[in-house]
């Protein structure tokens, strides 16, 4: 049985919303041409939104895929490129932290075998709960 199930679709939106501004930007520009408008500046912009809109195609599969499931002994992270299981008896100690200043998800930090594992969930508290559950040891970093 997981004890918690999370994965980041709600917080794909705003990236597919960047992906479509950008796509539309770049069809635009070339029309741009025929107002007068000079041609290398409208082909660099139109390079520039296509490339951002493609970046934004990547992180908005990226964050479709991302998954975190959290059971008594495993914590499965499920990426668009690979599965991390981390047993939570190999938790050496965790540091936890807002992910950026105006998000809902957290950033927790494992170190497991002297080596840096990041879950990102926007379930805080229950997480806490089950690393003391575990008696895992929170780093003073």
């Amino acid at each position: 049985m997981n004890f918690i199930e999370d994965n980041l679709k709600k917080e794909s939106k705003r990236v597919l919303l960047t992906f479509i501004l950008c796509y539309i930007v770049a069809l635009i520009f070339p029309l741009l041409y025929y107002i007068d408008y000079d041609m290398d500046d409208i082909l660099f912009f139109s390079i520039l939104f296509f490339v951002m809109g493609c970046y934004s195609l990547f992180g908005f599969i990226y964050i479709l895929k991302y998954q975190v499931s959290i059971s008594q002994e495993t914590i499965t992270i499920k990426t668009l490129f690979k599965k991390i299981e981390i047993h939570v008896s190999d938790i050496e100690t965790y540091t936890y932290k807002r992910y950026n200043g105006s998000s809902i998800l957290y950033a927790f930090k494992f170190i497991v075998a002297k080596k840096k594992k990041t879950l990102i969930t926007r379930y805080k508290d229950e997480l806490l709960e089950f690393l003391n559950q575990n008696q895992i040891a929170k780093s003073s970093n």
